[in-house]
């Protein structure tokens, strides 16, 4: 369980890594996203926006959420947990999924790697 905090712990410090990039670095910036928003929080202003205003889902953070309340609150890793059609049924069609097997029997420490790694949503729902 210690590990699993550990590397967690590293994923979120590598995503705020990437958070701190040189402003000057923007000029010829190619992103992927419609949405996005650069603040520098030395200057206290917006560096680069776009949609800014557009409500999109956040299901990435509602992963990573999910991943910290279920080590902290599962003692038992190694607990066993049968993946129902019920996990599946509010998941939508595009979302990222791990490939869980409906009726197969999977350990919390299995649904963790399965939450983060493909940033599967059904994995997700599993440890919820």
């Amino acid at each position: 369980m210690i590990l699993l905090k550990r590397l967690l712990m590293v994923f979120l410090i590598l995503i705020s890594a990437f958070m701190g990039i040189n402003v000057r670095a923007l000029e010829n910036i190619n992103l992927h996203s419609p949405n996005y928003i650069v603040y520098d929080m030395s200057d206290e202003k917006i560096v680069l926006q776009n949609n800014v205003d557009v409500v999109t889902p956040m299901a990435s953070l509602t992963k990573i959420m999910t991943t910290i309340v279920a080590i902290e609150n599962s003692p038992d890793l190694d607990k066993k947990v049968i993946y129902s059609k019920s996990m599946r049924s509010d998941i939508d069609f595009d979302a990222s999924l791990s490939g869980l097997i409906e009726n197969q029997e999977y350990t919390v420490r299995d649904l963790l790697y399965a939450t983060m790694l493909p940033s599967g949503a059904d994995a997700t729902n599993a440890l919820a």
